[in-house]
């Protein structure tokens, strides 16, 4: 004859506790993937930014750096935004060739990223900035040019 025998007590609680090990074991896991990750992002955000250049000096920035230098007539301090061909330019400019400038804008010139130009304009005249950047450096002005502002179409004149 078979005899039942009633279910012990002690398997629920082996169990039990078998599966709140597992849980832990489980959240342990999670929190691990989560932390890995998350490390992750930091060091990928860091080294992006160190290697994706300390941010290049804006050509505007640069411009108006290299005009002040010339108006204090500090060629030495010029020549860290100018090649050496362009501070000889600019300081050639003297007297009312130096008055009444004031920045206007920058535009890259053609479809290419470079060159830039930035203007100084005043009544009657512009300055022209060209700048070209090399490879991890700041842009440098490579030509001044000083000349008359741009005139109005002139009109045509019919005669009767």
């Amino acid at each position: 004859m078979e005899t039942e025998t009633a279910p012990s007590s002690e398997s629920p609680r082996r169990s039990s506790s078998g599966n709140n090990r597992r849980v832990w074991i489980i959240v342990a896991a999670v929190i691990a993937v989560i932390v890995i990750v998350l490390a992750g992002i930091f060091i990928y955000k860091k080294t992006n930014k160190s290697s994706s250049s300390a941010a290049f000096t804006p050509v505007g920035k640069v411009s108006k750096q290299l005009y002040q230098s010339w108006q204090n007539g500090d060629r030495v301090t010029a020549a860290k935004y100018a090649t050496s061909g362009a501070v000889t330019q600019l300081f050639a400019l003297t007297g009312s060739q130096k008055s009444g400038l004031t920045f206007a804008h920058c535009r890259k010139v053609g479809e290419k990223p470079w060159p830039k130009q930035c203007m100084f304009t005043r009544p009657g005249g512009t300055m022209t900035f060209t700048l070209t950047r090399a490879a991890k450096e700041d842009p440098k002005v490579t030509a001044v040019v000083l000349g008359p502002a741009g005139l109005p179409p002139t009109s045509t004149t019919t005669t009767g």
